[in-house]
């Protein structure tokens, strides 16, 4: 069985959303390649993340080009396909890693590099090829037919969404929310819906956790979840007829599902995302929440954003890189 090493930024100060990210594709592929995850050493949270899968640990004084090379010379034989995906995966850090592997991967976000893998990954809605500086071998896969989500939103997409008016609200800010946007946003919905049942999803490595279960321990129509598995969350998400997320994979997940999504922006990465699902009307800014007329748009429109296909298209671009 081909072999594949999975390389990401997580840890607890900017979460889990890149190793996500990469799992979404490991559930993808897993059934063709033997999978296998870089991880530094230090980050231990991504180790909790990721369970009980296959990891090699990169020892903590390697970094950057540092890194590249010793995963080049101690764990790659040539034979093997890389993905990456994070923001300190430079240009030279790629070409480092390239030069020793079958295929690299990347999972790319922000445009930040001049691309010299073989194959980029970018699920955002409407993103443009002119954005990406790259090799004239680079084949880009852009847009929402290569959406990078876990199996059980893939299946909830090709489901007809339904929901009762009667929904609750969720609410999350990541995986990591170091500022506390978590309390803000949970303020606000309890003043303006004091009826409605609130489901707060935290991240693993939240650093609030515990002061947002006392500071809300009276509040009788919250609950106040972390460490849920993804059908967990799906669960969550049918019952809601409202949410409020980042413009992140969590808000595509949620729009497997349907109902009236918030976007709050917590990030700069998070910019397209952001704008491309408002002004497609997908969604609607944390600001409009306060309108009095909101209750009236619970009654959101109907449509297929996700086809739930994308593990097909996204093993058939890997599988190629064998071929090379």
């Amino acid at each position: 069985m081909p072999k594949i090493f999975l390389r990401a930024n997580a840890n607890k100060l900017i979460g889990m959303g890149h190793l996500m990210r990469l799992e979404s594709i490991e559930f993808m592929i897993n059934s063709y390649f033997d999978c296998v995850y870089l991880l530094r050493e230090e980050d231990s949270e991504a180790f909790m993340f990721l369970n009980n899968k296959k990891v090699v640990k990169i020892p903590t004084q390697k970094k950057h080009k540092n890194e590249s090379e010793w995963i080049a010379n101690n764990i790659l034989t040539g034979n093997e396909i890389v993905i990456l995906d994070g923001y300190t995966f430079d240009t030279d850090y790629q070409l480092t890693l390239r030069n020793k592997s079958k295929g690299l991967v990347f999972i790319d976000d922000i445009q930040s590099f001049h691309y010299v893998a073989d194959i980029v990954i970018n699920h955002a809605l409407g993103i443009s090829a002119d954005k990406f500086s790259k090799e004239s071998y680079t084949k880009l896969f852009l847009g929402l037919e290569y959406c990078l989500l876990r199996p059980t939103f893939l299946r909830k997409a090709k489901l007809k969404k339904s929901k009762s008016e009667k929904g609750g609200i969720l609410i999350s800010m990541g995986g990591a929310d170091p500022e506390n946007v978590s309390q803000k946003i949970l303020n606000d919905v309890s003043n303006l819906f004091p009826y409605f049942s609130i489901n707060l999803i935290v991240g693993p490595t939240n650093p609030n956790y515990h002061n947002l279960l006392e500071q809300n321990k009276k509040k009788g129509n919250l609950k106040i979840s972390k460490n849920l598995n993804e059908e967990e969350i799906a669960e969550i998400m049918i019952n809601s007829s409202i949410a409020i997320l980042p413009p992140s994979t969590t808000a595509l997940e949620y729009l497997c599902t349907g109902g009236l999504l918030f976007l709050y922006l917590t990030a700069s990465n998070q910019e397209h995302g952001y704008k491309t699902l408002i002004s497609n009307e997908y969604a609607l800014p944390y600001s409009e929440i306060f309108k009095p007329e909101i209750l009236q748009l619970k009654k959101y429109k109907e449509f297929n954003l996700i086809d739930g296909e994308s593990p097909k298209r996204i093993e058939n671009a890997i599988k190629s890189l064998l071929l090379c």
